[in-house]
């Protein structure tokens, strides 16, 4: 009787009746064994009772999922005809539970119809990006479907409200060539980056972790936030020393990605002494994985280069990564076992043998190394112990156990 009376409700409600007919259609078209010769019959018959209707049932769950079986099927004629029909549509589709579904399925299947999907997102983008479900929109426009041009176009709303309403048409626009065009508007777009990411990093429930937008927003604060003393040194500027702050608790998910990956650098050789202390802590059980990561494993080196407490650096960063307890005790089995897996991995057979040699450009891509030369001048004023220095006390913990275990 329930069930009965669930149904009559449902039949009640707008488009109830067509809706209960287009779900026993669907069930047939979504079967994933279906060859498309047994399919396209059937998606026709839905697409004839779609069409039209689209705009008033995308925010239904249901149908949402009808929609976007749909986009996820259909010939790229009859994509054309979901996007005509929901253009307009898409900024309040990805704040909504299901909607953003819909959004994400048609800027993975309909190319022609990216752009203006794109587009209906600019002007939008810093309110955009703080919301639960649109953020995921924008970090798929952005990191995946985005040209260049377009990626810019979304980050630059960063930089203040004159970018989010005037966008360029002729190419790229970069803040470095924004910069070096315009000189005198330094001060406002730094103003406005560091005042719109505060704003996200403060919002507590808030993981910029799979927001490569929000990494590379905060790598170009601080890549342009540095001064120089008058010797051409870099020397932190009072607004990388907050990000440093509002940052500590973030970098452990962030540094998986090419941007993340930087500002953690970045942070650690502009950091204190505490806060490097702080995000070695932060590092703890995640080490070995951190050292598979393609971008991840960089930031290992930066640590044997960066942190002056040597000791520490191996009882958290060696001793978990050669498979040493923390009481110092090890499996002559259990550490050769590990450090047979690291070496055969393609990421992590790096980090060990930058103990050995350095900066060989053997060893190692020449993007890492560049990286890691850039930050040379503030890490000079920052570390004052040499780097042989560091490289002979962390080898000399490292490399008794090396030996045995090979």
């Amino acid at each position: 009787d329930q069930k009965k009376l669930l149904a009559e409700r449902k039949q009640l409600k707008p488009h109830g009746e067509s809706i209960a007919v287009v779900k026993k259609l669907w069930e047939k078209v979504r079967v994933q064994r279906l060859s498309n010769a047994e399919r396209q019959p059937l998606l026709e018959q839905l697409m004839a009772l779609v069409k039209g209707k689209a705009q008033e049932i995308i925010f239904k769950h249901d149908a949402s999922r009808i929609i976007q079986t749909c986009i996820k099927y259909a010939t790229d004629a009859q994509r054309e005809e979901i996007v005509l029909e929901l253009k307009g549509r898409f900024t309040e589709l990805s704040v909504g539970q299901f909607g953003k579904f819909i959004v994400r399925k048609v800027l993975k299947y309909c190319k022609k119809g990216r752009a203006g999907v794109i587009e209906e997102l600019y002007g939008k983008v810093k309110k955009l990006i703080r919301h639960r479900d649109a953020s995921t929109v924008v970090e798929a426009a952005y990191s995946q479907f985005a040209n260049s041009q377009q990626r810019h176009s979304l980050l630059e709303e960063f930089y203040g409200p004159e970018f989010a309403l005037l966008k360029n048409k002729s190419g790229p626009r970069t803040l470095d060539s924004i910069l070096a065009a315009q000189p005198h508007k330094k001060p406002i777009i730094m103003k406005n980056l560091i005042e719109n990411i505060r704003s996200i990093l403060e919002k507590g429930s808030f993981s910029i972790g799979e927001h490569s937008i929000i990494h590379r927003a905060i790598l170009e604060y601080l890549t342009h936030d540095s001064n120089e003393n008058t010797d051409g040194t870099a020397v932190t500027g009072a607004g990388t020393r907050e990000l440093i702050e509002l940052l500590k608790d973030h970098l452990i998910h962030i540094l998986h990605t090419r941007d993340g990956g930087r500002v953690t650098k970045l942070c650690l050789v502009h950091g204190t002494a505490k806060d490097r202390k702080y995000f070695i802590k932060t590092l703890k059980s995640y080490v070995v994985k951190i050292s598979k990561e393609s971008y991840g494993h960089t930031t290992l080196m930066s640590v044997f280069e960066t942190l002056e407490d040597t000791v520490l650096v191996q009882k958290a960063i060696l001793a978990e990564l050669l498979g040493v307890s923390s009481s110092g005790s090890r499996s002559d089995g259990a550490t050769s076992a590990q450090v047979s897996e690291l070496m055969r991995d393609q990421f992590s057979s790096r980090v060990l043998p930058f103990l050995i040699c350095g900066r060989s450009r053997r060893y190692h891509a020449p993007w890492v190394l560049d990286e890691l030369e850039s930050m040379d001048g503030v890490r000079k004023l920052t570390s004052k112990k040499e780097d042989p220095l560091k490289r002979k006390e962390l080898l000399g913990y490292a490399g008794p156990i090396l030996v045995d275990a090979l």
